[in-house]
């Protein structure tokens, strides 16, 4: 395939936002799994990386291709996941129920938000199919790279509310309202504490 310059453009800041989510959500949950003893990690979920092209590029653009996949055990390590990019979205938006309660409605809700903003950027990339779930580098190749760089701008602007929020545990109108572009705040009044 051969890939246009805004195709890399858009790759390179794909990379960078993934990169801040999982420090995002890292400094969040990191605590609590850490010591899971469960963790949700599973070689089913990381063979995502290798069946989407997007991933599939994106993890070979950032880590090179000396990583070894494997078949048991997916990307996990005993140091956690070997990928820095090119992660299944999932990794990012699921949350289990012990690291919700975690967190109150608010926190709860910026967190959620932070781990939808992968899904978010890549949805409907191609027709009504998802950036992820392009599975031959020629779909790639037909992608509308501005397209991905105005979702990946705003997802910027969604992650700095996120994160305002995630600090202060206050939702402000305009943080709401930014962050309902994403995902909207579950119906929980009565444990929520908003500005």
């Amino acid at each position: 395939m051969i890939w246009t310059t805004e195709l890399r453009e858009a790759m390179r800041a794909w990379r960078q936002l993934e990169r801040a989510v999982q420090e995002c959500i890292v400094s969040s949950c990191g605590p609590i799994c850490a010591d899971c003893p469960t963790p949700c990690c599973r070689e089913e979920i990381c063979c995502e990386t290798r069946e989407s092209a997007w991933l599939r590029n994106v993890r070979n653009a950032g880590t090179g291709t000396s990583l070894k996949y494997d078949a048991r055990k997916g990307w996990i390590t005993p140091q956690g996941c070997a990928l820095r990019t090119g992660r299944p979205t999932v990794c990012y938006g699921f949350f289990c129920d012990s690291v919700r309660r975690w967190f109150d409605p608010v926190r709860e809700y910026a967190l959620t938000t932070a781990g939808a903003l992968m899904n978010f950027v890549g949805r409907r990339a191609l027709g009504d199919r998802s950036l992820i779930a392009l599975t031959e580098n020629a779909e790639l190749a037909r992608l509308r790279p501005e397209r991905l760089m105005k979702r990946i701008d705003m997802a910027w602007v969604v992650l700095e509310s996120c994160r305002r929020t995630l600090e202060t545990g206050v939702l402000s109108a305009e943080d709401a309202a930014i962050l309902a572009r994403v995902a909207s705040m579950p119906a929980r009044p009565d444990r929520a504490k908003s500005a």
